[in-house]
């Protein structure tokens, strides 16, 4: 009879013991919590937003799929030839372009020929390709991404072929137009030049002037035209921005990076995580010395945005 007891309590006390482990490992069924009725609007995830352009000038089919077509070959104020092509999606699937690597190498292995030589896209003395950063890319059906580069091509060529990594063949006898409007597209009296960048925003410059200290202020801003709040920069994205944007005096060619006092904080915008919600933009400034009084206009630089350029100085 004892040894029955001693097993009865044995036993209550693993159900005792049972019990508390469902209890604090939440095995119970949760609560049910009431639906907010009207959520906080999604966040883009940051990945690239592509748009459907149709207009070539050439075009070559990639073995993935894809469709590289040449959009624009135009000699802008700063003398440079700058190409623009996308890579389109005709199928009903999305088709990855590159990784990261390989779109450091389509860069670097891009070209353009003119009058039997051949050039690769500008080098700057801060060793800046005047060039799209190509990340990870997969293309949507039916969509298509864009991309840029600018060539040191002289005013005396006014045709050139155009060598992509990836393709058979070139995308040859492209006629260098001169872009009398500048890549500004000068929508209202307050947008001074406006491009579309690549997460979906607008990206418009609205003012360039020169302060009495003799910097060259640029101030521009992120337009967020679509129904989604957009992921602009994580926290290293916009504390580097500094750091990524430049200005080139049309004039001379010289590159200007922003100014840095002797602590080296930069003279622009401190910038951390960032998001544009719908409808709204998001405002930074930048100042840059060293250009000459004679300068009259620029191109200005921002990442992952065509040049916005032909930019006249207050």
């Amino acid at each position: 009879m004892k040894r029955f007891y001693l097993l009865l309590a044995i036993l209550l006390v693993l159900l005792v013991i049972g019990f508390l482990l469902w209890w604090f490992l939440g095995l119970k069924e949760p609560a049910v919590k009431e639906t907010d009725p009207s959520p906080p609007p999604p966040v883009s995830s940051g990945l690239p937003v592509f748009s459907q352009q149709t207009d070539s000038l050439a075009s070559e089919e990639l073995q993935s799929g894809l469709v590289a077509e040449v959009t624009r070959v135009v000699r802008g104020k700063d003398r440079f030839v700058e190409v623009r092509w996308q890579y389109r999606n005709p199928t009903e699937q999305g088709i990855t372009l590159c990784s990261n690597d390989e779109g450091k190498a389509l860069i670097a292995g891009l070209y353009c020929s003119s009058g039997g030589k051949k050039f690769a896209p500008i080098e700057l003395p801060s060793g800046k390709r005047l060039a799209s950063e190509i990340r990870w890319t997969n293309v949507p059906p039916g969509k298509s991404v864009l991309f840029w580069a600018k060539f040191d091509i002289p005013a005396e060529n006014p045709h050139v072929a155009f060598f992509v990594p990836g393709l058979m063949l070139p995308m040859e006898d492209l006629a260098v137009s001169q872009d009398a409007i500048p890549s500004a597209r000068q929508t209202s009296a307050e947008v001074l030049a406006a491009e579309p960048h690549i997460r979906g925003l607008i990206v418009e410059v609205l003012r360039v002037r020169r302060t009495p200290e003799g910097f060259v202020e640029v101030r521009w801003r992120y337009r967020n035209q679509t129904n989604q709040t957009i992921q602009l920069f994580d926290t290293g994205e916009g504390q580097s921005l500094p750091s990524r944007v430049f200005l080139v005096d049309d004039a001379t060619g010289g590159e200007h990076l922003v100014h840095r006092d002797k602590d080296g904080v930069a003279m622009a915008s401190r910038v951390a995580f960032t998001t544009v919600a719908p409808g709204k933009s998001a405002t930074f400034f930048a100042r840059f010395p060293g250009l000459p009084q004679a300068s009259g206009s620029i191109t200005f630089y921002v990442p992952d945005t065509p040049p916005l350029a032909g930019l006249e100085i207050e």
